[in-house]
C-alpha cells in the first residue's frame, strides 16, 4: 500500500472512531432527554386514563390529536391493533433508548363497542434524535471528505518534490552533474533542492578536476614516451652502429680464427 493509502486509511479509521463515540454520546444524552420528556407525559396519560374510565365520551379526537408525546386512538373491537408510529429506524432507536414498558399502550373498552388506546409517543423526540444523528453523520462524512482531499493535495505536492529528486538522482547517477532542482514554495523542498544542487555542483567540480588531472597525466605520459624514444634513438643507435661495424670486421677477418675469437 502506498504512503497516501496508509494515511487515508488511518485518517478514515480515526474519523470512524470519533463518529462512533459522538453517536454513542448523542444516543446516551438523547435517552436521558426522551425519558425525562416521557416522565412528564406519563401524568397526562394517567389523567386521560381516569377520564376514559369515568367519561370516555369527553375524549374527542379533535382534543387529543395534537397532544405531544401522547397517542390516543379509537378502534372497533374486531379491528386489529394499529402499527406503532414511526419508521423502522425510529422504532429501533426507541427500543435502544427506552424500556419496553414505556412503549406499552393502555386500552379501555367503551360502551359503544369501541376500544380506546392511550400510549406514550416518544417518536417526536426520536425524530429529532434521528435528524441529529443524520446531521452528525453528514457532518462527519463532509469533514472526512474535506480532510482526505486536503491530505491528497498536500501529499501529491510532496510526492512531486520526491519524484523530481529521484529523477535528479538518476541523472546524477548517469553522470549528468549539471542537473539542478528547481525551487518550490515549501520551505522543506527549498532546503532539499539547495542540498541537492550543492551536491551536484561539488560533483561537477570534482569531475572537472578529474578531467584536468587526467589531461595532465596524459601529457606527462606523452612527454615521457618522447624522452624514452629520443634516448633509445640516440643511445641504442650508436650501439647498433658499433655492432654493425664489428660484424663487418668479422667478415673481413673470417679466415683468421684467433682474431675472430678475440673480436
Amino acid at each position: 500500500m502506498s504512503a497516501l493509502g496508509r494515511i487515508n486509511l488511518g485518517v478514515s479509521l480515526l474519523f470512524v472512531l470519533v463518529t462512533l463515540a459522538g453517536l454513542a454520546l448523542l444516543l446516551r444524552q438523547a435517552g436521558h432527554d426522551v425519558r425525562r420528556e416521557l416522565q412528564a407525559a406519563e401524568a397526562v396519560v394517567a389523567h386521560l386514563g381516569e377520564v376514559a374510565g369515568s367519561n370516555p365520551v369527553s375524549l374527542r379526537a379533535e382534543l387529543t390529536d395534537n397532544l405531544r408525546h401522547v397517542r390516543v386512538s379509537w378502534r372497533q373491537h374486531d379491528e386489529p391493533p394499529a402499527q406503532p408510529a414511526g419508521g423502522a429506524l425510529q422504532r429501533w432507536i426507541a427500543r435502544q433508548l427506552l424500556e419496553p414498558a414505556l412503549l406499552q399502550a393502555h386500552a379501555w373498552p367503551l360502551v359503544d363497542g369501541r376500544g380506546l388506546r392511550i400510549a406514550l409517543d416518544p417518536y417526536d423526540e426520536i425524530e429529532e434524535i434521528q435528524d441529529s444523528l443524520l446531521q452528525l453523520l453528514l457532518l462527519s462524512a463532509f469533514a472526512l471528505a474535506l480532510t482526505l482531499l486536503s491530505i491528497r493535495l498536500a501529499v501529491r505536492r510532496g510526492l512531486r518534490v520526491l519524484d523530481e529528486l529521484l529523477a535528479g538522482l538518476r541523472e546524477v547517477g548517469a553522470g549528468h552533474f549539471a542537473t539542478r532542482l528547481r525551487g518550490h514554495g515549501l520551505a522543506e523542498a527549498q532546503r532539499l533542492a539547495g542540498h541537492f544542487n550543492a551536491m551536484a555542483t561539488t560533483l561537477q567540480q570534482v569531475q572537472a578536476d578529474n578531467a584536468e588531472l587526467t589531461q595532465a597525466l596524459l601529457e606527462l605520459q606523452e612527454h615521457e614516451r618522447a624522452r624514452l624514444g629520443k634516448a633509445l634513438h640516440d643511445d641504442l643507435g650508436q650501439y647498433l652502429s658499433g655492432i654493425r661495424a664489428q660484424a663487418c670486421l668479422l667478415r673481413v677477418v673470417a679466415e683468421r680464427p684467433q682474431q675472430v675469437r678475440d673480436t
